[in-house]
């Protein structure tokens, strides 16, 4: 019998959550610094940071929750979908206002 046979199916599910949260992490991470070496007038600057912020948050949130299912920790899982999904609202909300945020027409009263 081989040793991916005789794992349970939540321990592979876990691991499948931190194999799939890693590259998503190091993808944002990237994106993230390659946001912080465009010039300072760079109109996209802010942009990709936000896109790689976003991208690196939920590989973080996936990596997290599947080590601590892996490991047993239920407060790494709460922490990590609790953290990850809270930032990347708040992201996706930046990411909204420098995309669209121009053309918004904000009405006080009538």
């Amino acid at each position: 019998m081989s040793t991916l046979e005789s794992l349970s199916l939540p321990t592979i599910a876990a691991a499948t959550l931190f194999a799939l949260g890693m590259p998503l992490l190091i993808a944002g991470l990237w994106r993230e610094w390659d946001g912080l070496r465009r010039p300072l007038r760079d109109p996209a600057k802010v942009l990709t940071w936000v896109r790689g912020f976003r991208l690196s948050m939920i590989g973080l949130a996936l990596a997290g929750s599947g080590a601590g299912w892996l490991f047993g920790q239920t407060w790494l899982v709460v922490l990590s979908v609790a953290i990850g999904g809270e930032e990347t609202l708040e992201s996706s909300i930046m990411h909204f206002a420098l995309t669209r945020g121009r053309d918004l027409r904000i009405t006080v009263g009538r």
